[in-house]
């Protein structure tokens, strides 16, 4: 990945990162901030939106809530299935736009 790409991935991250900061439910603040310290899933629930940004027909609710649980992400998720809705809803939002 170049320079370039990896700065407009860094973009991105940053402002998925805050709209998912900004509207996230009280009761699961602690668990996105734990997924968001986790490189590993932030890398794999990006690289979902990714996917889903080159084809938006591909990526319905359903078809992202079981690409999610089975990225890196799964054990937080698992943990916290109030966590897999709201990413869910708030990814199929971002993907409309």
């Amino acid at each position: 990945m170049g320079l370039m790409e990896q700065l407009a991935a860094l973009a991105i991250r940053k402002k998925v990162s805050g709209v998912l900061r900004d509207n996230c439910p009280a009761e699961l603040k602690t668990a996105l901030e734990n997924l968001l310290g986790n490189e590993a899933a932030v890398n794999a629930i990006q690289g979902i939106l990714t996917a889903g940004m080159k084809n938006p027909i591909s990526l319905r609710p359903d078809s992202l809530k079981a690409q999610l649980l089975d990225s890196a992400a799964a054990a937080t998720l698992q943990q916290f299935p109030g966590l897999t809705e709201y990413l869910v809803q708030t990814a199929s939002s971002f993907l409309k736009r």
